[in-house]
């Protein structure tokens, strides 16, 4: 697998094809406007990329950095590559190019009597095989709750605060995001 990744860009070729993705793969009360993704991406410590093996797009992922943790908003992969690995590659993709940081992401709880509850079932499993933890935190955004995890160890609440600060700027105090104990 050549996996290779670049930015997201109105211009670039991998454009429409993350865009269809970002809106089959995610649902609407998850989503931000792409406008907001593709805005913010050209910021320090902001990427929004789309992946590919050679000239085929497999996936796109969004995160924000500090010095002490990369949250990982957003990762999907094309449904014509999933269950090939190419989710797993991303992850170790972004790890080493984060060189070592915290790498967290939040996910849906687990609900036994949520409607996709298969589908819950398989994420935590997927990232738990690559490594991620479960952390006794709960991020609640655009009040929607998700469980965190994290891979190469443990955050505080506080630089989870800190990176959303950062990333949300002005905004902060109306976007609602917050962190609290599980």
């Amino acid at each position: 697998m050549t996996l290779q990744s670049e930015p997201v860009r109105p211009a670039s070729r991998y454009y429409f094809p993350v865009l269809k993705l970002y809106q089959r793969a995610f649902p609407k009360e998850e989503k931000v406007p792409l406008v907001w993704l593709l805005a913010n991406s050209r910021r320090a410590g902001i990427d929004f990329l789309g992946w590919h093996d050679g000239a085929r797009f497999v996936g796109l992922t969004f995160t924000v950095t500090t010095k002490a943790l990369t949250y990982l908003i957003f990762l999907a992969t094309a449904e014509t590559v999933r269950g090939q690995g190419v989710g797993s590659a991303i992850l170790d993709r972004l790890a080493a190019r984060f060189d070592g940081r915290l790498l967290v992401l939040a996910l849906e709880p687990q609900d036994d009597a949520a409607s996709n509850v298969r589908q819950r079932r398989s994420r935590l499993a997927f990232y738990q095989r690559n490594g991620f933890v479960l952390q006794p935190y709960q991020v609640v955004d655009l009040g929607v709750a998700y469980d965190t995890m994290a891979r190469n160890g443990r955050f505080a609440p506080a630089q989870f605060d800190a990176l959303m600060r950062g990333y949300t700027g002005w905004f902060y105090p109306w976007y609602g995001s917050k962190i609290l104990r599980k």
